[in-house]
């Protein structure tokens, strides 16, 4: 495992999910608001697709896929989340914000189907991918 490359990874993978949050909000058919925000997760579920399959092609360069390789790679970028969750929590805290948000996004189905679907295609890219580009460390 290259832990560098891999919270390297998880941080471009959580900034790229922060984006698509902002978007859900600015989007009138991504809306929030409608239907429980079950197209904002659809949406977020097909844009993971491309976005940790060339993620992972990147990642994958500096050693030799596997998918040992790529699920570990899929818990690391979880942990990178939650990691940063806990920062933006502690920041919240420290501004006296309410919590709200994340109560409701930690108690929601749908949120653990994207942690599922992130350790799967990070899986998927070990797997996949083939070692003709990459460097075994």
């Amino acid at each position: 495992m290259n832990y560098k490359r891999a919270i390297i990874f998880g941080v471009v993978l959580y900034a790229v999910f922060f984006i698509l949050y902002g978007l859900s909000y600015v989007v009138p058919f991504l809306n929030k608001e409608s239907s429980n925000g079950l197209k904002s997760y659809i949406f977020t579920w097909v844009i993971n697709i491309p976005v940790v399959l060339l993620l992972g092609k990147w990642y994958f360069k500096a050693l030799k896929p596997s998918v040992h390789r790529g699920f570990w790679l899929g818990v690391i970028t979880i942990l990178v989340a939650f990691a940063l969750d806990g920062i933006f929590v502690l920041l919240a805290l420290a501004f006296q914000q309410p919590l709200d948000d994340f109560k409701t996004l930690y108690t929601d189905w749908k949120f653990y189907t994207t942690l599922a679907e992130v350790i799967l295609l990070c899986t998927v890219s070990g797997f996949e991918f083939d070692a003709t580009y990459s460097k075994d460390k």
